[in-house]
């Protein structure tokens, strides 16, 4: 659902998680500029929802200079497992300071990840932290990373600020990848991290020893067996993004795919897990 937001021109989608909110239905948030344009880009939304999401309804409403400027306020420093707090780069402006590449003063000697979220690109989500948890675990200096639809880049970030050598951020969002070199280079880390664009790995060529992915089960499915070509033999796969409920369905892909199961973990609804190449 958030692709065609962008596909329409939103300059930013935001996905509530329904365990998070009262309302238990997904809800979807996508931002655009009021022009002539807008009208129409509203009418063919209509009719996707329409033809698509039985049951769904579509809420417009204008956000004013203020709203927006309030909505920076969501953005907090957020601490990940034991060695990580991923910020917005206002926090470290509001303290006057700036960050250095890692454990600055200041972030009780935590490595930090400092990411603008944009309207587009949040980092608190539970599958994002999720990965992020595992990504702790399992870089432990010297890893080959595939990050598969990087998004705000802050999985490929992490992973580079962790300790791997060599990272591949991928995602076939044109405004994602833009957003992912800015956070790049935002972290000093743009010799460790490339960014592309393209369609899963498709083109890609190994060896990695670590391959992460926060998509749908759809795409983790899709993923499988050009991970399984990419990775090295005992290589790992990070995928999240998965509903809880679809459990059964995830494993199964992947004892078909070769893969073992290593880990796994839930926060609200989602999963994530870790899964190792035979």
């Amino acid at each position: 659902m958030g692709n065609v937001f962008l596909e329409l021109g939103s300059g930013g989608v935001v996905v509530a998680d329904p365990a998070s909110v009262l309302d238990p239905r997904l809800r979807v948030t996508g931002y655009f500029t009021v022009d002539r344009d807008l009208p129409a880009r509203m009418a063919a939304l209509r009719r996707f929802v329409g033809s698509v999401l039985r049951g769904a309804g579509i809420v417009v409403r204008e956000v004013d200079a203020a709203g927006w400027a309030n909505w920076r306020e969501v953005w907090r420093p957020v601490a990940v497992g034991r060695r990580l707090l991923v910020r917005p780069p206002w926090a470290a402006e509001a303290e006057n300071r700036r960050a250095e590449p890692c454990a600055p003063a200041g972030t009780g000697g935590r490595i930090v990840v400092e990411i603008e979220p944009g309207p587009a690109f949040g980092y608190d989500h539970p599958t994002t932290i999720l990965c992020l948890e595992f990504l702790e675990e399992c870089v432990r200096g010297g890893e080959r990373v595939a990050d598969v639809g990087t998004g705000s880049g802050i999985l490929a970030i992490a992973a580079a600020r962790l300790g791997a050598a060599r990272v591949l951020a991928v995602d076939s969002d044109p405004v994602a990848v833009r957003a992912a070199r800015e956070n790049v280079a935002r972290n000093g880390v743009t010799a460790l991290v490339t960014v592309c664009e393209g369609y899963l790995l498709d083109g890609v060529r190994g060896p990695f020893d670590l391959v992460v992915a926060n998509l749908t089960l759809e795409a983790i499915g899709e993923l499988l067996p050009a991970a399984a070509g990419v990775l090295v033999p005992g290589g790992r796969l990070i995928a999240s993004g998965l509903v809880r409920c679809r459990r059964d369905e995830v494993f199964g892909a992947l004892a078909g795919g070769g893969f073992g199961l290593a880990g796994e973990r839930t926060a609200g609804g989602w999963l994530a897990f870790v899964a190792e190449r035979g």
